[in-house]
């Protein structure tokens, strides 16, 4: 993928942008590769990737600093403690906003 993808989702397949909000939103583990993603491990990513997750990193990457938390991604730890906290509903009692950036 290359450039700024300006559709809704940001070129993001839905199946990854579905996962990619149940995990902020509520901490609702998402699959192999956007946990890999989270926890920036690249080579896991890589390993876990089909075709269309992989030529869709770089717009789950703008994803991920534009619209997650930041206390959400990053490292293994940052993403188990996200999950068994509940997500912004568990940490905060409420769902993300744009207010929360």
């Amino acid at each position: 993928m290359s450039g700024y993808d300006d559709r809704p989702g940001g070129g993001l397949p839905p199946r990854l942008r579905g996962g990619l909000e149940r995990y902020r939103d509520r901490g609702i583990r998402p699959g192999g590769y956007l946990q890999a993603v989270l926890r920036n491990d690249l080579a896991g990513a890589l390993g876990r990737a089909d075709p269309e997750s992989w030529d869709s990193l770089a717009a789950i990457m703008r994803w991920i600093t534009e619209d997650m938390p930041h206390d959400a991604w990053g490292s293994r730890d940052a993403v188990e403690s996200w999950i068994r906290d509940g997500g912004m509903t568990g940490r905060h009692g409420k769902a993300w906003t744009e207010h929360d950036r």
